[in-house]
C-alpha cells in the first residue's frame, strides 16, 4: 500500500453506507457482530466507526471504544479484493500513531488446532504480532466464542478489561467467562 489511505467517520449520512454495512457483515461472523445499526448510534465520546478508502474506493474499516484506560478496536476489516497488500498494516499505523494515550486492544478467536479456522486464527493472531501486539494473558468465553485478548502500546490489566466491557456492554459483560482465574 504506497498511496495515501483516507479515514471518513462512519454516519447514517455517509454516501456508501450500503456497501460499509455490506463489507462489514461480510468481515465478521453474525455471533461476533454488534448489530450495524447500534454502531452508527454510538456517541463519538465512546467510540468511532471509520470507513477506509484508497483513490476513493472503499478498502477497509475500523470501529474503536475509547475507554478510560485503554482502548478496544473492535472491529478492523480490508477488503478480501486489497488483503495481502500492506492495507491492514496501514490501518493498524494509523489507528496506532492516532491513539496514542493509552493502550490499544484487540481480542481474536483464540488458537485452538482442532478448530475448523485454525488457519485464519493463526494467520490473525501472526499478523497482529508483526503489527507490535502482544498477549495480556487473558483469556475468556463471550457469545459463544473463545477469546485472546492482545495489547498494543502497554499492558493491560484483567481490572482494565473488565472495567471497559463493563462500560461498553454493561452487565451482558458480566456473561464472560474467564479462563485460567
Amino acid at each position: 500500500m504506497n498511496s495515501k489511505l483516507e479515514f471518513r467517520i462512519i454516519d447514517r449520512g455517509s454516501h456508501d453506507l450500503a456497501d460499509i454495512q455490506r463489507l462489514y457483515e461480510r468481515s465478521f461472523p453474525e455471533n461476533e457482530r454488534i448489530p450495524f445499526h447500534i454502531l452508527l448510534k454510538q456517541k463519538r465520546s465512546q467510540a468511532l466507526f471509520f470507513s477506509v478508502y484508497e483513490y476513493e474506493k472503499l478498502i477497509g474499516l475500523y470501529h474503536i471504544f475509547l475507554g478510560d484506560e485503554v482502548n478496544y478496536l473492535s472491529y478492523i476489516c480490508v477488503d478480501p479484493a486489497f488483503q495481502d497488500q500492506g492495507a491492514g498494516t496501514a490501518i493498524l499505523k494509523h489507528i496506532h500513531d492516532t491513539y496514542t494515550d493509552k493502550p490499544i486492544v484487540v481480542d481474536i478467536e483464540e488458537v485452538d488446532p482442532d478448530d475448523g479456522n485454525y488457519i485464519e486464527e493463526v494467520r490473525r493472531r501472526l499478523f497482529y504480532e508483526k503489527n507490535g501486539y502482544t498477549s495480556t494473558g487473558i483469556f475468556y468465553h463471550f457469545f459463544d466464542v473463545d477469546y485472546e485478548l492482545l495489547s498494543y502500546g502497554g499492558i493491560v490489566s484483567h481490572q482494565m478489561w473488565i472495567d471497559l466491557t463493563l462500560k461498553i456492554w454493561g452487565q451482558r459483560a458480566k456473561g464472560a467467562r474467564y479462563k485460567g482465574r
